[in-house]
């Protein structure tokens, strides 16, 4: 069994890949739409501040969901499937687990 510290560390860093993923879904389904992206920015980046009040434990958990749809409005709306943009987006969520989880490596037993 892994470490207290590792186990919540991989919690919430795995939360904030998978909130960062959606995030970027959800606007890339809204995309076609003119106006609808905004009230989700809106409501995405309000939720991802909001959970700054946990403090400094919600970093990762409120950085992600804030910055993906940075990432998300700058792709253009032809350039792939809506799979194929959310396999990217998961490909970089896997990618970020490591070197958030990095820091808590040396706690983890060899069991883990």
């Amino acid at each position: 069994m892994c470490s207290d510290t590792a186990a919540r560390t991989w919690r919430r860093v795995s939360a904030a890949a998978v909130l960062g993923t959606g995030a970027a879904v959800l606007l890339a389904l809204l995309h076609s739409q003119p106006l609808a992206p905004g009230p989700a920015i809106l409501r995405i980046t309000g939720v991802a501040m909001l959970s700054m009040a946990w403090g400094a434990r919600a970093s990762a958990l409120s950085f992600a969901p804030f910055l993906s749809p940075v990432f998300a409005v700058a792709v253009p709306a032809h350039t792939d499937s809506l799979a194929t943009l959310a396999g990217w987006n998961a490909t970089g969520a896997r990618a970020y687990l490591a070197p958030g989880c990095r820091p808590t490596w040396p706690t983890w037993p060899s069991a883990c």
